[in-house]
C-alpha cells in the first residue's frame, strides 16, 4: 500500500472497525456450530456441488476432523456482517 510507519492514535482501530462495520467472532467451540436448520439445505447444496464437479466422496474432507495443529487456528475472526460483504 505503500505506507512506511504507519502509527494510529488510541481509537483508530475502534473507529475503523464501526465505520466498516467489522466485528470479532469466536470461532470455536459449540458457539462456532451451525444452527440445525441450516443442516438439510447445506447438504443438498454439498451434494450438487460434488454431482456438478464430478467428485469422489474421498476428495470431500470435513476441515474440522482432520487433525491440523489446533494451537495453529485463530480463536477469532475478523467478519463483517453478510449484507456488506
Amino acid at each position: 500500500m505503500g505506507i512506511e510507519n504507519f502509527e494510529a492514535s488510541d481509537g483508530w482501530l475502534w473507529r475503523f472497525r464501526n465505520r466498516h462495520g467489522m466485528c470479532n467472532k469466536i470461532t470455536h467451540g459449540e458457539a462456532g456450530s451451525s444452527p440445525t436448520e441450516d443442516i438439510k439445505p447445506f447438504r443438498e447444496r454439498l451434494n450438487d456441488l460434488i454431482k456438478s464437479e464430478g467428485l469422489l466422496i474421498s476428495q470431500v474432507y470435513n476441515g474440522d476432523e482432520t487433525g491440523g495443529p489446533y494451537p495453529g487456528i485463530p480463536k477469532h475472526s475478523r467478519m463483517k456482517p453478510p449484507h456488506l460483504s
